[in-house]
């Protein structure tokens, strides 16, 4: 089952571009410094929670279900994290609560510069117009046909060299007529081939109700001399929430290769992300109830995509990945209750596992563990929980004594906003009790945005360890990220 490394060099198969952990004096001034910021992050009772994706969260931590954020409604029997939320269609929604109007504060040019650098005039929200001046292929505007009428429109834009930024919204006489304009964008898009730009589809992390394509261009007028010499990137976005489209638009994002085209996605959805908090607050019919008895709120978020089976690593020594609804542990180091006291307001999780390449169908020797944490995006909630958890990893190892921290771990530039990982081992007892079998598990948080996302990525060695987890880690951490 192990594999083979360098027994004079027990770290041989460290990644050199990982960096090397601070010292132990270091890593515990961080620590008690951290501390005392995250002081206030303790809340009362649980916090309410919004499915980011079709699979709620079940557990964050601990092998029971006892200090699970709790779902939206009380489940009345078991609850399966790998079965889908239950949610409405459009044609299920009470027509007689749709909002046609669009609020004088909505959100719509949060985060846009305050001055539009090409005319110098403030970058202001324009209420009417026509949609046809939001462009979405070539000369061609959004000009959908619909089976109800537009009630109201709204539009925002900022150009400077090199940087362009649009956003639209638009509200519809009822929930049809604004699903006839999403797919009316998702058509146009997709059909959509002028010479010298290429539009690609990309995986939305708005959930089924939204598109986002990228748009690549080339400097030599097509891309026959290969895709590394476009030049500039274009992310399209359209999100329905019931009877309202919001459609932006940002130009210059940057990046030729899927990677560049993934984080251009990711920066495009950052960006977007408060007039898309706001879609559903104004929207959905639900509104943004305020605090919660237990301290959360129940306003819906942007749906999170989490790593899926084609994410996860190909290894040979590995047979292939599988759901593990058994498995609630996301982070095997730490106390029971990490999880919920970090006020998030809603998450999401996914579990595999996988049996060794010769040993299909036995126990798994790999697993995969992953959530995301949503947090308001008007305080610094992500900041303090990112280094809470952090902080978790410097010293958890202390407090189990089931537990044991390897000398390997650190942060881990270019990925999200912050990154860092940890390493620990502890008994594989569930292989054999009576062995040297040992599972050995990269632990990393990130922070993007208003996004915390945690990955547990562990393999069975012993006493060897799997040669390349680093790397592993990364690459999974890398990709939790982008589709987050």
């Amino acid at each position: 089952m192990p594999e083979p490394t360098d027994p004079t060099n027990p770290l041989s198969h460290f990644d050199p571009e990982v960096p090397m952990p601070l010292s132990a004096a270091d890593i515990r001034r961080r620590g008690d410094r951290l501390r005392r910021r995250n002081a206030g992050l303790a809340v009362a009772g649980g916090v309410a929670v919004i499915a980011l994706i079709a699979a709620p969260l079940a557990v964050l931590n601990g092998s029971d279900d006892t200090d699970a954020l709790p779902p939206t409604a009380p489940p009345t029997s078991a609850v399966d994290p790998t079965d889908p939320a239950p949610s409405r269609t459009p044609s299920q929604q009470a027509p007689s609560d749709l909002v046609t109007t669009i609020p004088d504060d909505f959100p719509l040019a949060a985060g846009l510069p305050e001055t539009n650098s090409e005319s110098g005039e403030p970058t202001d929200v324009v209420r009417g117009g026509r949609t046809t001046d939001f462009p979405l292929c070539q000369d061609a505007g959004f000009d959908p046909v619909t089976p109800s009428a537009l009630t109201d429109l709204a539009s925002v834009s900022y150009l400077a060299p090199e940087d362009g930024r649009q956003r639209l919204l638009t509200v519809w006489e009822d929930v049809d007529g604004a699903a006839a304009a999403l797919a009316d964008v998702r058509d146009t898009l997709g059909g959509c081939e002028p010479t010298g730009a290429r539009y690609v589809e990309e995986t939305s992390s708005y959930g089924p109700e939204s598109v986002v394509f990228a748009v690549q261009y080339s400097a030599f007028g097509d891309f026959s001399q290969g895709d590394e010499l476009a030049v500039g990137l274009t992310i399209i976005e359209a999100f329905q929430v019931r009877n309202a489209l919001y459609l932006s638009r940002y130009d210059n994002e940057g990046g030729s290769d899927p990677e560049g085209r993934a984080g251009g996605v990711r920066r495009s959805a950052e960006q977007s992300d408060p007039a898309v908090a706001a879609m559903y607050d104004v929207f959905s019919g639900e509104g943004d109830t305020g605090p919660s008895e237990d301290g959360g709120t129940s306003t819906p978020q942007a749906q999170a995509a989490l790593l899926a089976l084609e994410d996860l690593p190909d290894r040979e020594r590995l047979g292939a990945w599988a759901q593990a609804s058994d498995d609630s542990t996301t982070w095997a180091c730490g106390p029971a209750d990490l999880f919920t006291g970090l006020d998030a307001q809603a998450s999401s999780a996914a579990r595999y596992a996988a049996s060794g390449a010769d040993d299909d169908g036995g126990p798994a020797i790999a697993r995969l563990r992953t959530a995301v944490l949503q947090f308001s995006p008007e305080d610094d909630d992500p900041e303090r929980a990112y280094d809470a958890l952090q902080d978790n990893l410097a010293f958890c190892a202390e407090d189990e004594a089931d537990v044991e921290a390897l000398a390997v771990g650190g942060f881990l530039p270019g990925i999200g906003d912050d990154a860092s990982f940890g390493a620990f081992t502890y008994a594989a007892s569930d292989i054999c009790t009576d062995c040297d079998a040992v599972w050995f598990d990269r632990m990393a948080v990130a922070r993007i945005g208003n996004r915390v996302v945690v990955v547990s990525y562990a393999e069975v060695g012993g006493p060897l360890q799997p040669a390349g987890l680093d790397q592993v880690l990364r690459d999974v951490l890398s990709r939790a990220v982008d589709l987050a």
